[in-house]
C-alpha cells in the first residue's frame, strides 16, 4: 500500500537500497496510487521477496511476520535481507512486539529498514487497523536500529514536508510547521500530490484539521 509522497519517496531512496529485498504486505488490491509496484524501482535481477498475509498480484511468499521466525525464514526462502521495505503495514499488525522482533531479525547487519506509518490517519481496515505512530514509539519498537533523522521524516497528504533532523522530538512544532511552504518539488510532483489531495477530500477522507500525517523512518542495522 502507500501514496503519492510514499511512492516519490521511494523513487528517490531506491538507489542507495541493496538486494536482496524483502517488501511487507506487498498485495496490491488495485492500482496508481494507493498501490504501487516497488520492485520496478530496482534493477532488474535484483533478489525480491513481496510478503503478504494471503496470495494475491505482488504476492512471491504468503506469510504472518509474527509466526516464529523460523517459520517465517523457510516460507520467505531467505534467511535474511539486505533491505526490508514496509509502508502502511504496522497499524494492521496485532502483535505489534513480535512482528517487530522479527522484522530485526530478517535484516542483515548494516542492511536497511524503511517504514511507513500513520502518525494522524482515518481508521481503515485491512481488516483491522490497530495503531497509530510517533518517531519514539518507531525506535521503541526497533532498539537494533539506527534511524537517520536527515532521511527520516514526516509528510501531510497535502505535501507539507519536514525531516525528523528539523522536527526533533516536538511533534507540535511540526503542527505548526505544515502551514508553512513545504520544500522544492517538480511541477509533476505537484500535480500528483494537489490531484491526490483533492481526491481524498472529494471523498470525504482529508477532514482532519491537523491534515493526515504519515512518517517515514529509514534506519540501518546495528
Amino acid at each position: 500500500m502507500g501514496n503519492v509522497q510514499q511512492i516519490e519517496f521511494m523513487k528517490d531512496l531506491a538507489p542507495r537500497l541493496r538486494g536482496p529485498i524483502l517488501e511487507i504486505g506487498s498485495k496490491r488490491y488495485g492500482g496508481y496510487p494507493m498501490f504501487f509496484d516497488y520492485r520496478t524501482l530496482f534493477p532488474e535481477g535484483t533478489k525480491y521477496v513481496g510478503a503478504d498475509m494471503e496470495a494475491g498480484d505482488g504476492v512471491d511468499a504468503v506469510a504472518d511476520l509474527t509466526e516464529d521466525i523460523e517459520v517465517i525464514r523457510q516460507k520467505l526462502g531467505t534467511a535474511s535481507f539486505q533491505t526490508i521495505i514496509c509502508l502502511s503495514v504496522m497499524e494492521h499488525v496485532g502483535d505489534i512486539a513480535a512482528f517487530s522482533r522479527n522484522v530485526e531479525a530478517l535484516l542483515e547487519p548494516g542492511g536497511t529498514l524503511v517504514l511507513s506509518v500513520p502518525f494522524v490517519w482515518e481508521i481503515h481496515a485491512y481488516p483491522y487497523d490497530y495503531w497509530r505512530f510517533t518517531p519514539r514509539a518507531i525506535e521503541f519498537l526497533y532498539r537494533n536500529i539506527a534511524f537517520d533523522p536527515a532521511i527520516s521524516r514526516l509528510h501531510t497528504d497535502t505535501g507539507r514536508v519536514a525531516s525528523l533532523r528539523d522536527v526533533g522530538d516536538d511533534m507540535n512544532r511540526f503542527v505548526k510547521m505544515i502551514y508553512k511552504p513545504g520544500g522544492k518539488k517538480t511541477i509533476g510532483q505537484r500535480v500528483r500530490i494537489m490531484g491526490y489531495s483533492l481526491f481524498r477530500r472529494m471523498l470525504g477522507l482529508g477532514k482532519n484539521p491537523l491534515y493526515n500525517t504519515h512518517i517515514e523512518m529509514v534506519g540501518r542495522r546495528k
